[in-house]
């Protein structure tokens, strides 16, 4: 699944390279790639902890210790960093909308720059928002159990963007636990899919990021809308999750199963 995931990922961005790219750059540019706030705040919380070590632990010992003007200016660049995650916070919707451009494409319509932002801004944006941060809200609270059960609950909710992108009435909590259904005994496959990129994660650091923006991102996105469709397919079929947690009506194309078709036909028979 996993091979023939970025098979399709990667024929698809070939497909559709410049819309992707575009997608892709702007949305990074904007909010990067979701963990800003986190990391921000990170930051500012060294750079605070690192200003008490030289102004009070050192004064402590009875040294005469004057704030340097290199920790000042960490400090200032570290509340900058935070204000950016701030207000990338909030821009964190776009990166829900990335995902439902990803599954246009996989449906066959071709990639549209201006849908990342129009379902995004239309009726969709407190709803993205909202599904992000009860996403990191879940999976912060069990990593507070140490990093194993933060990393299982990880995977168990990745599902969770790309189910309130393409289904609307949804809401972000029955979207996480759809997600958490959904991906039931697909968790280790999932940890292989992101380990797999790997190398290209190495060469995209070589290379300063270049080559995050301008490849391996977009081709990264379009294999993972591709893992989600085949997910959300088998779990369709399997009954782990239904047409009605999705809030759709069930196709009526579906092939029954082979034994439902034979006994179907069988009491068809036995009423004639």
């Amino acid at each position: 699944m996993i091979y023939d995931s970025k098979v399709l990922g990667r024929k698809l961005v070939s497909n559709n390279y410049l819309n992707t790219l575009l997608a892709v750059l702007l949305v990074t540019l904007l909010a990067g790639h979701g963990q800003n706030l986190t990391n921000s705040t990170n930051a500012f919380s060294y750079a605070i902890g690192y200003r008490d070590y030289l102004t009070h632990d050192l004064s402590a010992l009875g040294l005469d210790v004057t704030l340097p003007v290199f920790p000042a200016y960490f400090l200032t660049l570290s509340y900058i960093a935070m204000g950016i995650g701030f207000i990338r916070f909030f821009l964190q919707p776009f990166n829900s909308g990335l995902c439902i451009m990803f599954i246009d494409i996989h449906k066959d319509i071709p990639a549209d720059i201006h849908t990342v932002f129009t379902d995004t801004m239309s009726r969709n944006y407190l709803r993205y928002l909202g599904g992000y941060l009860w996403e990191h809200l879940f999976i912060s609270l069990w990593s507070l159990l140490l990093w194993v059960p933060g990393i299982i609950k990880h995977y168990a909710y990745s599902m969770n963007r790309y189910i309130i992108a393409e289904y609307k009435t949804v809401s972000v909590i029955r979207a996480l636990d759809i997600s958490k259904r959904m991906t039931r005994g697909y968790k280790m496959e999932l940890f292989f899919f992101d380990l797999s990129f790997i190398g290209w994660f190495l060469l995209s650091i070589i290379t300063f990021g270049l080559l995050d923006l301008l490849y391996v991102r977009p081709y990264y996105l379009a294999s993972k809308a591709a893992l989600y469709m085949k997910i959300k397919e088998d779990a369709l079929s399997k009954r782990r999750v239904s047409y009605y947690d999705l809030k759709v009506p069930e196709p009526t194309d579906v092939v029954q199963p082979v034994h439902q078709s034979i006994a179907i036909e069988n009491i068809s028979g036995s009423l004639h």
